[in-house]
């Protein structure tokens, strides 16, 4: 994929799997800084959430991404990425 606007290269996708309501936050990096600010954002949100569900890359195995889900107790579930 080439760069998007402003040089952005990643899409973070967020989306409540109850509304189908979806956040689609670009960033030129895919870090776990970017990655907290999101989901932080996100969070603050009028949504109810118990649980999350990611990849297993590192941006959401990072040590703050633990101290996030425990600070707001929400379950991370780890998954497997789609691969056909």
């Amino acid at each position: 994929m080439g760069l998007g606007l402003e040089d952005t290269k990643y899409v973070l996708v967020i989306k409540n799997d109850v509304s189908s309501y979806t956040w689609l936050y670009s960033s030129s990096t895919a870090d776990a800084e970017h990655t907290v600010s999101e989901l932080t954002r996100w969070i603050g949100t009028p949504t109810l959430m118990h649980t999350w569900v990611s990849y297993q890359v590192s941006h959401f195995k990072n040590r703050v991404i633990q101290v996030l889900s425990r600070d707001f107790n929400i379950d991370h579930h780890f998954t497997v990425a789609y691969s056909p």
